[in-house]
């Protein structure tokens, strides 16, 4: 299960932001999913993003250093 699908489900349990709806697909086969209102669908995912954002910052720090300056601080490679 991904991070924004179990936030989604999380939240699905708050009845501030879940959408009583059973919907029924063309087979005639009717399932409840977890649905959310556009607020927690904004929150849900803006929620998921920024985690993700935050876990992954420290890495593409340490990509960039390494593409500016591939050597360590004070080494001079040129004669």
């Amino acid at each position: 299960m991904t991070s924004l699908t179990h936030l989604r489900a999380i939240m699905a349990k708050s009845p501030y932001f879940a959408v009583q709806d059973v919907r029924g697909s063309k087979d005639g086969i009717k399932t409840v999913l977890p649905k959310l209102s556009t607020q927690g669908n904004l929150i849900a995912g803006a929620t998921a993003r920024v985690a993700i954002g935050l876990l992954l910052n420290p890495f593409s720090l340490v990509k960039a250093r390494f593409e500016v300056c591939p050597t360590p601080s004070g080494v001079n490679l040129t004669p």
